[in-house]
């Protein structure tokens, strides 16, 4: 790209630092912080350690990354990528509404089903609005520093013009998706069992797997998470299962949600765990193992 797109980045948590410092090279960053301190430290570089599948770590500081906690600093910006957690998202989307160019294009990377719907009915022009899912596995070390594991796969909606091209440009592997509804399902397909499970037991996924008592949770939560997702009507290829151990394999990584209780901070269980309880009642659906685990982690959250 000759001309650098300028792409705002929305949260400087461990998705929010990584897409800084991996888009960096082809795209004129800035990150929205909620503070002065962070927007000050991830100025003076944000520094990213990537590890192989060899396991090797190999860890730079980008420098060139803007920073700020005022709103106001995005309106020159071609397009955003929110990556806040799903809660903040309605408060996000009308700030960013009062302050956007009208062309400029917004991108959901948000863990559940909430997030692209309170974008579009909260920011003006919503057809600019599009979905997307990334897998990759990051960790914020401190408040410029974060790591990411080796799988940087990155799918969003076919129609985000500019963000494809940041991205394609980009070490991420992007694909263009034609049906990225399907894709945001196949994700929550792994968040559903893996998230709260993964917090709840204070295991990683690899120690997950070598519990027969986590794949027999982890299979009760995927069967309802299934029968509820042919309710509205998305459907999957392959055993659900399958994927899930395959994500589990050999893996130290704990889940975001691990993270966030870890550091006493509110979860995203209602967009995950809860958002399949409510559409189970929406079809009368008995969901009983994801009733049971969101109110696990909101008995956790508030002790």
């Amino acid at each position: 790209m000759a001309d650098k797109y300028i792409v705002g980045i929305i949260g400087g948590g461990s998705v929010g630092l990584t897409f800084a410092a991996l888009l960096a090279d082809v795209s004129k960053i800035i990150v929205k912080t909620r503070s002065n301190q962070q927007s000050t430290q991830i100025q003076q570089g944000v520094k990213l350690t990537e590890r192989t599948k060899t396991g090797e770590e190999i860890t730079r500081v980008i420098h060139g990354i803007d920073s700020t906690d005022d709103f106001a600093d995005l309106s020159s910006c071609d397009a955003v990528i929110v990556t806040v957690k799903s809660y903040d998202t309605e408060i996000i989307a009308k700030e960013l509404s009062h302050v956007l160019k009208e062309n400029a294009e917004v991108l959901t990377l948000q863990n559940g089903l909430q997030a692209y719907s309170l974008l579009k009915e909260n920011i003006k022009n919503p057809d600019r609005v599009f979905a997307g899912v990334t897998m990759i596995g990051s960790t914020r070390l401190d408040l410029r520093s974060v790591s990411v594991g080796y799988n940087l796969r990155t799918d969003v909606d076919s129609k985000a013009v500019i963000l494809g091209k940041v991205l394609d440009a980009s070490k991420f592997e992007y694909e263009a998706s034609d049906d990225i509804t399907q894709a945001v399902w196949e994700k929550m397909a792994l968040n559903t069992p893996q998230n709260a499970l993964g917090a709840l037991t204070n295991l990683s996924f690899g120690e997950m797997k070598d519990s027969n008592e986590c794949i027999k949770i982890a299979d009760k939560l995927l069967k309802e998470f299934e029968f509820v997702a042919k309710a509205e009507g998305i459907h999957f290829t392959g055993s659900l299962m399958d994927k899930l151990l395959d994500n589990w394999n050999m893996s130290k990584h704990h889940p975001s949600m691990w993270q966030d209780l870890q550091n006493r901070k509110r979860t995203e269980i209602d967009a995950i765990n809860g958002a399949i309880s409510a559409l189970g009642k929406k079809h009368r659906i008995a969901t009983p193992y994801n009733d049971m685990i969101t109110s696990l982690i909101k008995v956790i959250e508030l002790a």
